[in-house]
């Protein structure tokens, strides 16, 4: 396999799904008001040990996190706890298709700590999978977009070397049926994240995926976060990142 030269993408992932600490303590005390790091997100991050720079970007839920490059393809995923704007974690780090990390991993570990301003910023340092940086996430008002079923429903088409030709069909329940050109078979659902009983926000959609006849990607456990980007017109890219215990992957299926 290929080394990833730079592979401490994990850093970002310091936003995923971070639970809330505890508010002020005794004595007629001020209570800590946390910072939330829900959103999507669009930064960089700058490895110490390779010296290089890269692009990456995320969603954040009430209790997870999805960062990746769509450049190279790798995913990190995790949760953390926030308090105040500090945040704190340890993530899981999916090397790209094909490649490892810098210390000869695939799937790898990552601690992150930093400080978060909601719907502002997020930057802090990282280290894990053989690399050590810095990070600096913006956010992104993409995500106050009203989400729903019908939004997402139609017809979309994914081309990449990992998956090849995936055409996709989400239905008005958020049902997903579809099969590739390598002849790989998707079954799963979409769905829209709630925030708090009865309540739904944002432009976020917790996604799950099965995958049979497909050799190495067969999978019935692949779990993560969509949302949906413009590439030339509003709504027209769903961005899905998915994993399970082994494997990851990040696609962008445009609508047709």
């Amino acid at each position: 396999m290929k080394k990833l030269l730079i592979a401490s993408l994990v850093i970002v992932l310091a936003l995923a799904g971070f639970a809330c600490g505890g508010g002020g303590g005794g004595g007629g005390g001020v209570p800590v008001q946390n910072q939330s790091p829900q959103g999507i997100w669009n930064g960089s991050f700058h490895s110490n040990v390779t010296n290089g720079t890269d692009i990456v970007s995320g969603v954040v839920t009430s209790n997870e996190l999805r960062l990746f490059s769509a450049s190279w393809g790798g995913q990190y995923a995790g949760t953390g706890s926030v308090s105040g704007s500090s945040f704190s974690g340890t993530l899981t780090a999916y090397a790209p298709w094909g490649y490892v990390f810098r210390d000869g991993s695939k799937i790898g570990s990552v601690t992150i700590n930093g400080t978060v301003k909601y719907r502002d910023s997020i930057s802090g340092t990282y280290s894990g999978t053989g690399d050590n940086g810095t990070f600096s996430l913006a956010y992104d008002s993409l995500y106050l977009r009203t989400p729903s079923l019908s939004l997402v429903g139609g017809n979309w088409l994914h081309q990449s070397d990992q998956l090849g030709t995936v055409p996709w069909t989400i239905d008005a329940n958020g049902n997903i049926t579809g099969s590739s050109s390598g002849g790989c078979v998707y079954s799963g659902e979409v769905s829209i994240v709630g925030i708090g009983v009865g309540y739904s926000c944002c432009n976020a959609y917790r996604i799950s995926i099965n995958i049979s006849s497909c050799g190495a990607l067969n999978g019935n456990d692949y779990n993560g976060l969509a949302f949906l980007d413009d590439t030339t017109k509003q709504n027209d890219t769903l961005i899905a990142s998915v994993a399970n215990p082994t494997q990851a992957f990040t696609a962008n299926f445009i609508r047709q």
